[in-house]
């Protein structure tokens, strides 16, 4: 288990580096050729129909979590009744956001605050944008069954190539013809290609997927109705809470600010992306254990993910506050960066961001489902309050505090049912916790800032360099100051030696099981699903 665990984790990182790459190359390319006004149409549009894209409802997250126990016991029926509801339910799901971008269609002009474009241009491209965010709907199903059974890694190796791609087509076509509608038609058709392959690759290590679908019973549709009745609130409010700062920038401040901004949430979405597929590829694990019904070893597991998180939440906020506008500048100039207030919510948000990851993934693995509706209605509630009270009066920043207060409110309220409702542990130990790590990162930050104004190599690219590594070190030695005396500190350790140990021998990595002792995993795969081979007889 937990050889697949890295081995996911490891893609999945690889495949967001790639994805980072690629995306840079893009965006350079897309300002340079076409400005910021086209930037933050881009950016208006994406925020839109990802809004759109709420019609999931955490359709996806009810059903992995029904999918852990029939993939552990090796139930190819269950597996393939739950993969059939949820192929049947996503279809759904692109038909209703095809219908919500029909609905938006005729007023999506009216969120910009400037006319920077005439209202036929922007319908266009918002026509394109639904497309690419719906179609592939209709493939993606089998990409979660992949995930739920810890095979992401045959995702990620597609996603690879796909990205690759598609930063080299959308590249030439801006360099070339300068056409945006064009860009968009091309990212469009190279987006639904790696769909569809992840779609058929699913198929070579799932046999059962191409027979006829057994319909699920009355039990098992139940049972995910329910779940996602309590998942809807959670994921409409999580993608309102992720999506409204740019347009609300756009609608309240203008398109040249949300363009902007932009920028930078494009690096520090990297930076989270890549913590996010580290965190989906641990998520298989946590819910294997926490299926096995020994809570004490998966609040251990999930304790020991959270400090990993948090600690690299930690040094992301400082890298974000002392690096993240030397790189704007010397990436797209000075006309491109933000406000020193509103960098240090960017950075903030940041670390709330990564930090949050384990708590999120092993909330939706424990089906904590009922209580954690409302904590998301009232994050998207006080996200939606606090941004345009404090917009009016703070403008960009004011809009950027709302999302802090919600990250933070939802945080506590979290980790307080997780221990109580699921864990059946006290919760105060967890919290304490948090607030530390919540004391710590402006801490780092400020102090590392400090230490980051008074050096001044006179280049740029040199004390960038210098400023990133100062933001690491200074977190990292606060956090071994702080947390140094914990079980979980002491465990992390452990682990890095010991994989940075097996990473020099020339014998390479062994597969062993949770505890280290030597045992060969338990072999998983599709053989799980199949007839074993019968053995030729002798002289045959």
């Amino acid at each position: 288990m937990m050889h697949k665990s890295f081995q996911n984790a490891a893609c999945g990182a690889f495949a967001q580096a790639v994805y980072v790459c690629t995306q840079f190359v893009m965006r350079t390319v897309f300002i340079r050729e076409l400005g910021a006004a086209f930037a933050g149409l881009d950016a208006l549009m994406a925020h839109i129909v990802h809004v759109l894209s709420a019609a999931e409802m955490g359709l996806g997250t009810a059903v992995a979590y029904r999918l852990y126990a029939p993939l552990a016991r090796g139930d190819a029926l269950e597996v393939a009744q739950m993969t059939g509801l949820l192929r049947r339910g996503y279809r759904t799901v692109g038909c209703v956001i095809l219908g919500g971008g029909l609905c938006a269609w005729p007023f999506v002009h009216r969120m910009m605050a400037d006319a920077a474009f005439s209202p036929a241009r922007v319908r266009a491209a918002f026509a394109l944008c639904v497309l690419e965010e719906a179609v592939p709907y209709f493939f993606s199903y089998r990409r979660v069954l992949l995930f739920a059974d810890q095979r992401g890694f045959l995702a990620a190796r597609a996603d690879i190539a796909c990205r690759l791609i598609t930063c080299a087509v959308c590249t030439a076509i801006l360099v070339r013809t300068g056409d945006y509608l064009f860009f968009l038609f091309a990212r469009l058709a190279l987006s639904l290609a790696g769909h569809v392959s992840v779609f058929y690759l699913a198929a070579r290590h799932y046999p059962f997927l191409g027979r006829p679908s057994v319909p699920a019973t009355k039990i098992q549709r139940r049972q995910v109705r329910r779940d996602l009745c309590d998942l809807a609130a959670g994921t409409v409010s999580g993608r309102m809470t992720a999506e409204a700062d740019g347009i609300l920038i756009s609608a309240m401040v203008s398109t040249v600010s949300a363009g902007i901004y932009s920028s930078y949430a494009l690096v520090i979405r990297a930076g989270k992306g890549v913590f996010s597929s580290l965190a989906a590829s641990l998520t298989g694990m946590l819910g294997s254990l926490y299926a096995s019904g020994d809570r004490r070893k998966a609040e251990e597991a999930f304790s020991r993910m959270e400090f990993a998180f948090g600690a690299a939440g930690i040094a992301a906020g400082a890298a974000v506050y002392c690096g993240l506008t030397p790189l704007i500048r010397l990436w797209l100039g000075e006309g491109y960066t933000l406000g020193r207030d509103a960098l240090f919510v960017c950075a903030m948000n940041t670390f709330l961001g990564i930090a949050r990851e384990p708590l999120w993934r092993m909330a939706s693995c424990c089906g904590l489902f009922v209580w954690d509706k409302w904590v998301s209605i009232l994050g998207g509630a006080a996200d939606v309050l606090v941004s345009v009270a404090l917009g009016r009066r703070f403008s960009l920043t004011g809009i950027l505090l709302g999302t802090t207060c919600t990250l933070a409110l939802q945080t506590g309220l979290k980790t307080w049912l997780l221990y109580s409702r699921r864990l059946r542990l006290p919760a105060r130990m967890a919290l304490a916790r948090w607030g530390k790590r919540a004391l710590l990162a402006p801490l780092c930050m400020r102090t590392a800032s400090i230490l980051c104004s008074r050096i001044q190599t006179g280049w740029e690219i040199g004390d960038l360099a210098m400023h990133l590594a100062t933001a690491v070190i200074v977190s990292a030695l606060a956090v071994a100051a702080v947390f140094g005396r914990t079980k979980e500190f002491a465990a992390c350790m452990v682990l890095l030696r010991r994989h940075a140990g097996r990473a020099v021998c020339h014998k390479g990595y062994r597969r062993r099981d949770v505890d280290g002792n030597g045992k060969k995993a338990a072999k998983r795969g599709p053989d799980r699903f199949s007839k074993p081979k019968q053995r030729k007889k002798a002289g045959a």
